[in-house]
């Protein structure tokens, strides 16, 4: 409301607008050419910037979510299959696993996993001494769902003679056969502890095919990856599985370890290997006591396993359930670097002899960057 103190030639005009002022704006407008050509065209020029705008917007926002694709890789999230040896009598570390670690599956199916145990012995030996409650086994795999009995032979074996690699490549047939959609495969024992919220978050910048990913040994004559932890790329996991290249046409001995067979595999295929010797705590060099001891370190020191690592091996199941108990989970980590077998181990320690615990395998000396003789 204007000021009734002011001059009257100083208040301000009334702004109200009437259908009268329209029509006399329209009358003048129609009547001076220039002023509704002047109109016309501001008119045609704020529906251009209108419709500019909308476009900008849509496709701002198309790249801005391509761009957010394209950072977090082709898939966004990688679906995974963890196979994990669990010998009949270990309850206690797979119900540490259940109530542990294994927690942390993502609620959209994108993560399974499931305990390959051995079958009865009975059906194989008669004369077997492997004192387990087998009725037992079975009633937990039924409660569960979660188990799936090998039919192979059980125990360990020697270097020389086992039957890993039979496990192995049965473990791949069945993945390839039930869980078809996953991107990768990861082997691990029961004894472990991993940092799978930690590894869900790097397997989405990880390629998706001809990748390899565990820790090697830097030995002369024996450059190869350990049993502990193997994870591979769907098309390695079809190629194990495939009974008419394994054996054939690719070399492979079922009666040595599956690591030891993929220590020649990984010289003759064409792989991308991430050698991760600083962050899988395993016996080539164990990186921390705290995991390996029992009863459980203290609370703080377990807590800040997943900062600086990804996996233990050799963990009992108290020290696994205590582990789980402190860690705290974070939105993001930060990304390793990969190295390669060539980065991490010097000198002779690049060379594997596939001969030396096999039969099947050739019997020669291989080294990376001119090593072997």
């Amino acid at each position: 409301m204007a000021d009734p103190g002011l001059p009257h030639s100083l208040r301000p005009r009334s702004t109200r607008v009437t259908a009268r002022n329209i029509r006399l704006l329209y009358k003048r407008l129609i009547r001076n050419p220039q002023s509704r050509t002047y109109v016309l065209f501001t008119l045609a020029f704020l529906c251009f910037l209108v419709l500019l705008y909308i476009t900008f917007f849509l496709s701002t926002d198309s790249d801005l979510r391509s761009s957010s694709t394209s950072r977090q890789g082709p898939h966004n999230a990688a679906t995974l299959f963890i196979a994990i040896g669990s010998a009949p009598g270990n309850v206690a570390l797979r119900d540490a696993a259940r109530e542990g670690w294994l927690r942390w599956l993502p609620s959209d199916d994108t993560v399974s996993y499931r305990f390959f145990s051995d079958t009865p012995p009975s059906a194989f030996d008669d004369s077997s001494s492997f004192s387990v409650d087998w009725s037992n086994l079975r009633r937990e795999a039924n409660r569960y769902d979660d188990v799936v009995l090998q039919p192979l032979p059980t125990g360990y074996g020697s270097n020389d003679h086992n039957v890993y690699a039979q496990r192995a490549r049965f473990q791949a047939a069945w993945t390839v056969r039930h869980i078809p959609d996953a991107d990768f495969f990861l082997r691990i024992d029961d004894d472990s502890f991993l940092c799978l919220h930690r590894l869900l978050y790097e397997l989405k910048a990880l390629q998706r095919s001809q990748m390899f990913w565990g820790r090697f040994w830097c030995r002369e004559g024996r450059n190869r990856a350990d049993e502990n932890f193997m994870l591979f790329s769907r098309d390695i996991v079809e190629l194990l599985a495939n009974d008419k290249l394994v054996g054939k046409l690719l070399p492979y001995d079922e009666h040595v370890t599956l690591g030891w067979n993929f220590g020649y595999w990984s010289w003759v295929l064409n792989l991308t290997i991430f050698d991760d010797q600083k962050r899988i705590d395993a016996q080539q060099g164990y990186l921390t006591k705290y995991m390996h001891q029992d009863p459980p370190a203290d609370a703080k020191q377990l807590a800040k396993f997943c900062d600086s690592f990804i996996y233990a091996h050799h963990v009992k199941a108290s020290t696994a359930a205590a582990a789980y108990r402190a860690t705290k989970t974070h939105l993001m980590y930060q990304l390793p670097i990969i190295t390669t077998p060539m980065d991490t181990c010097e000198g002779k320690a690049q060379t594997f002899v596939p001969a030396r615990h096999s039969e099947e395998l050739p019997d020669l000396r291989i080294g990376r960057s001119g090593n072997a003789p």
